[in-house]
């Protein structure tokens, strides 16, 4: 429950939102970086328990990736850490060092406690758990349509296992800055969600053609039809292309978002609403 002061800001704040005033920004108020800073802190002394230097392995995370040299962050250099990329990177790599720890109990609670102060002082960046990636407000409405239900669609269902497996792992990929693993990932999730619901074809484009003529995507709109199986084609060609299997290494992550949302709303389509 947030103190007096807290309380009466937010009060504040509300009240002049109602009137029709917007404070979402991009910047982050130093309140917002001390209290992550401090969020941060408490999670390293619960996993300093175990013999986890957080402190040390995500400042090194960091340093690797941007190829600079950093001193060991601790609460005051992440707290006065103005540069917003810079700080947000900090914030994304403490989230997949905590996942990638013996306390991973720890990942989820600290994505919450980000985004509650990300929205409490109105900053327009969202931590998504799946992939410990931040994404800007504006790209949150593709990640609710996309991403969200794909998940929530997958979990439990014991035949989709597999397509779930390797959905996560395309996320979890982009979290580790692999495009190209990404992109083979989201295409191996998409031909498993085939194999699931009854598509023949041992590779991607066969079973693209096997459901051309099978009706698993048709619909009343035809150019609609049309433009999906255009998708799936494209997604089989970055397969080809960019994947890992080959070896090319020039795939973006842009590159590797396209497919995963692409590949997403497939199987949203497909194994998520019984066809007539």
């Amino acid at each position: 429950m947030a103190l007096f002061s807290e309380r009466k800001r937010l009060k504040a704040l509300a009240v002049a939102e109602a009137s029709g005033q917007s404070f979402w920004t991009e910047d982050i108020a130093v309140e917002a970086r001390t209290k992550i800073a401090h969020l941060f802190s408490a999670c390293s002394g619960l996993a300093d328990d175990y013999n986890f230097d957080l402190h040390h392995i995500v400042t090194r995370r960091v340093s690797v990736d941007l190829g600079i040299n950093l001193r060991t962050l601790d609460f005051n250099s992440l707290s006065q850490t103005e540069e917003v990329d810079l700080f947000l990177t900090f914030v994304e790599a403490a989230h997949l060092t905590l996942e990638d720890s013996r306390r991973s109990d720890l990942a989820p609670q600290f994505a919450e406690a980000v985004n509650r102060i990300f929205n409490s002082h109105r900053v327009a960046y969202k931590l998504i758990p799946e992939g410990s990636q931040i994404i800007e407000l504006d790209s949150l409405e593709l990640h609710n349509a996309v991403v969200d239900p794909v998940i929530k669609l997958l979990y439990g269902e014991p035949k989709l296992d597999r397509a779930q497996a390797a959905y996560m792992a395309a996320l979890k990929q982009i979290s580790h800055h692999e495009a190209a693993n990404a992109i083979t990932d989201a295409g191996t999730a998409l031909q498993e969600t085939f194999k699931a619901l009854g598509v023949p074809g041992k590779v991607l484009g066969d079973q693209i053609k096997a459901v051309r003529a099978s009706g698993l995507l048709a619909g009343r709109d035809a150019p609609m039809l049309e433009s999906v199986v255009k998708a799936l084609e494209w997604v089989a060609s970055e397969r080809n292309q960019n994947g890992d299997g080959h070896n090319v290494t020039d795939a973006t992550l842009d590159d590797a978002w396209l497919i995963v949302h692409v590949v997403g709303a497939l199987i949203v389509r497909l194994a998520g609403t019984p066809r007539s």
